[in-house]
């Protein structure tokens, strides 16, 4: 996409750059095997509502994200209180048994013009399973900040 210079590409090129505001990160999050979790029928439809759609998940007023750009890498990070309350309830319902499966996740930037559209997948990412995310996470320092390049 980006050799190309499609649409999508020009909108993340503009992201990376700080030309366009982090609300417009948005993801995609697909969870596999989801009878693994065990969850009930309420949580389970909850879940259905969210799973394989995206949404928005950039700062969000007065909650926290960050860029960083290197010269070969950029990361932008985004906390989970940000996300919709839909988004946060099926992720929170799915702690502690997140080894058991396998998520997807894919990211775009949103498009609010015509010339911008159409969205389209920019990255992507396959997690699990059996990855322990709560031994993973010990010791991390989660306050810690990167400078931003």
């Amino acid at each position: 996409a980006v050799k190309q210079n499609t649409n999508a590409a020009r909108l993340l090129k503009r992201f990376v750059n700080n030309e366009l505001d982090e609300t417009r990160f948005k993801i995609i999050m697909k969870i596999q095997d989801k009878e693994k979790l065990g969850l009930p029928f309420v949580i389970r439809k909850s879940l259905d509502q969210v799973d394989g759609k995206p949404f928005l998940a950039g700062r969000m007023k007065d909650s926290k994200s960050s860029r960083t750009r290197g010269d070969r890498y950029f990361e932008f990070g985004t906390y989970g209180q940000n996300f919709a309350y839909l988004a946060r309830k099926a992720i929170s319902a799915c702690k502690g048994k997140l080894p058991v499966v396998r998520v997807d996740y894919g990211f775009m930037i949103e498009a609010q013009r015509d010339e911008e559209m159409p969205e389209q997948i920019l990255g992507c990412v396959s997690i699990g399973p059996g990855i322990e995310y709560a031994t993973m996470a010990q010791g991390v320092n989660w306050t810690a900040r990167s400078s931003v390049l």
